[in-house]
């Protein structure tokens, strides 16, 4: 049986998993090498989780970063469980708005979304709305929001509930 156990506690993520994870300490390097370095007065992980498999832990999941999870090495896992696996994953993520990359005096806002069958119903402009007052009410004196400039409805959106364009941003690829 297949069972994905989602942690909002990182101590207690630690405590479960690390030992999984340096039963193969190098080819768990990056994951086990990330939670390390996490604690508690860092900004949390976006998702930690650990699938179980009769019982036994089987997988561990890591999050730090809007579009990445780490996954370490895993347990031997049939077909049919890992379309069970990736069902419960579906299900249980969820790119709900996040707070990020914290300065002395600001934080960002990331990773908003609503799904199709729910826009236009005013979820996202609720949402980020009172996410801004909860953070400036934590005591960041600014919040930043990155959007994307060819979605005019959600720039006229954040607009609307105060935010300010205040500069574009460029990446630049290597190759």
């Amino acid at each position: 049986m297949i069972k994905l156990i989602k942690y909002d506690d990182l101590t207690l993520f630690k405590k479960d998993v690390i030992s999984f994870l340096e039963q193969y300490e190098a080819e768990n390097n990056l994951v086990l090498g990330v939670l390390q370095s996490l604690n508690e007065k860092n900004e949390s992980p976006l998702f930690m989780a650990a699938i179980l498999k009769d019982n036994d832990l089987g997988l561990v999941l890591l999050q730090t970063h809007p579009s990445q999870i780490i996954l370490s090495k895993s347990i031997s896992f049939s077909s049919k469980e890992i379309h069970v696996i990736g069902e419960e994953l579906k299900n249980t993520i969820q790119e709900i708005p996040c707070a990020i990359r914290p300065t002395q005096n600001n934080i960002t806002i990331s990773y908003v979304y609503t799904p199709i069958s729910e826009r236009k119903k005013g979820y996202a402009s609720d949402c980020v709305s009172v996410f801004t007052q909860f953070l400036l009410d934590r005591g960041y004196k600014t919040i930043s929001l990155y959007t994307d400039l060819s979605n005019p409805t959600s720039n006229k959106i954040y607009i609307q509930i105060g935010y300010e364009a205040i500069m574009d941003s460029v990446v630049i690829l290597i190759k």
